[in-house]
């Protein structure tokens, strides 16, 4: 990677972090860890791009103290086997009435779908939610793509804003996620309105361990695709 890129790229991560940490604490943190997996018939990416149409399995393992998290993830698929590993670092901070997340997303493709995509992409994001209890949560989300390695159109974004509802439904808990998505300039040569997806989910399990079947569909403009993607979701805290 180009000397001045990486300069580039360490300079708007040093400008988020010192915003968003506060004073660091003489005490030791508790570090939380969850682990997981998400079974799916096909990737549906969280931009709206379907990057396989195979049944995948995409694991994660991430750690948490005081609002500085990692995040290790993988995508497997059945005819290449591992084809994406993520390594994610971000921060939580409440500033304000406003919960704030930024983070670092480094992606590592590898003979992944039908192009067998072999690039290394980056990306930041930035994400904000009312700290404020509500019966639908807004949210914005910002993707700031810095490296897209081979890809034409890097350094464009992504404009998110969506909203969560969770309520019971006859004792079972169901979750409904809605967002529509702005595409400016990321991986594409101009700035239009790019996906709309809605998401229902019905989390339950026991004590520590979650199960969540979800299915979300995907009303595509401007040239993208309508979709769907079925996935059962599991997930522990340790």
């Amino acid at each position: 990677m180009e000397v001045g890129k990486m300069k580039s790229i360490r300079k708007i991560l040093g400008i988020g972090l010192v915003a968003l940490l506060p004073a660091v604490s003489a005490q030791a943190q508790k570090v939380e860890v969850s682990a997981g997996a998400d079974f799916k018939n096909k990737y549906l990416g969280a931009v709206g791009i379907e990057f396989e149409r195979e049944p995948v399995a995409q694991s994660w393992v991430s750690a948490n103290s005081n609002g500085l998290y990692g995040t290790l993830w993988t995508n497997f698929n059945r005819r290449t086997g591992l084809s994406e590993i993520d390594y994610i670092a971000g921060v939580q901070r409440q500033v304000g009435e406003v919960n704030i997340d930024l983070s670092y997303a480094f992606y590592d493709l590898r003979e992944l779908g039908e192009f067998s995509l072999n690039d290394n992409l980056q990306d930041l994001v930035v994400s904000a939610t009312p700290t404020r209890k509500m019966s639908v949560t807004p949210r914005i989300k910002v993707t700031q793509n810095l490296d897209g390695d081979t890809f034409p159109n890097e350094r464009g974004r992504m404009f998110e804003t969506g909203m969560t509802y969770s309520r019971n439904v006859l004792r079972v808990p169901v979750t409904i996620d809605a967002s529509v998505m702005v595409n400016d300039g990321y991986y594409i040569p101009n700035t239009e309105l790019s996906v709309s997806t809605v998401k229902v989910s019905t989390p339950f399990g026991v004590n520590e361990f979650k199960i969540t079947p979800a299915v979300k569909i995907q009303k595509g403009f401007n040239g993208a695709e309508n979709n769907s993607e079925v996935s059962v979701g599991t997930s522990y805290n340790f």
